[in-house]
């Protein structure tokens, strides 16, 4: 059985949607920032097969940090680098965490990187006398970065990278059995 305290905090008022009053938030140099948490720490009580469970659910006890969201606007009146700014977390503590960062100027650039990350866990199986005897832990990240660039009003230059990691343990528990053909 699975069990989960979340504790919310909220880091800075948001503003209220579509509201016509003045955004609220805290003002820290030439930025409002707005965002949110959400902290949890996880209780589990597994009655049966530990690596069945691992194989289907894989969420363990522990802190966790369910979300966390930031968000910067840069104050009428001012100008610097950066206009936007947003960071976002999820999942951190748990098989698939996530992260995206997206940082802007008006009318000159735009980048975002983003990340996430799948942990996997195959159960051995067990056949009697014969068995595989195998287990796999393998964690897949994929990632993405994105710049483009506003030379001009009708202009956009696009740069994109992406890329895949896979990291796979194989873990053999003892002796096992291959079935041979013969030829003859």
């Amino acid at each position: 059985m699975d069990h989960f305290l979340p504790l919310f905090f909220h880091l800075l008022q948001p503003a209220l949607l579509h509201s016509e009053e003045k955004e609220t938030g805290v003002t820290v140099g030439d930025f409002l920032w707005n965002g949110d948490i959400e902290v949890g720490y996880r209780f589990t009580d597994i009655d049966g097969n530990e690596d069945t469970y691992k194989q289907f659910v894989n969420l363990q006890d522990g802190l966790k940090l369910f979300d966390l969201s930031l968000l910067g606007r840069r104050t009428e009146g001012t100008t610097g680098p950066v206009d936007y700014f947003r960071l976002n977390l999820s999942g951190i503590g748990d098989p698939f965490p996530s992260g995206r960062l997206e940082v802007k100027k008006n009318k000159a650039y735009d980048f975002l990187a983003s990340y996430r990350q799948f942990k996997y866990y195959t159960a051995p199986e067990n056949l009697g006398f014969i068995s595989n005897n195998f287990s796999f832990d393998s964690t897949i990240g994929r990632g993405t970065l994105l710049l483009s660039v506003f030379p001009q009003d009708d202009v956009k230059f696009n740069s994109v990278m992406t890329w895949s990691r896979k990291a796979a343990t194989p873990l053999c528990r003892g002796l096992f059995f291959l079935p041979v053909q013969n030829r003859i």
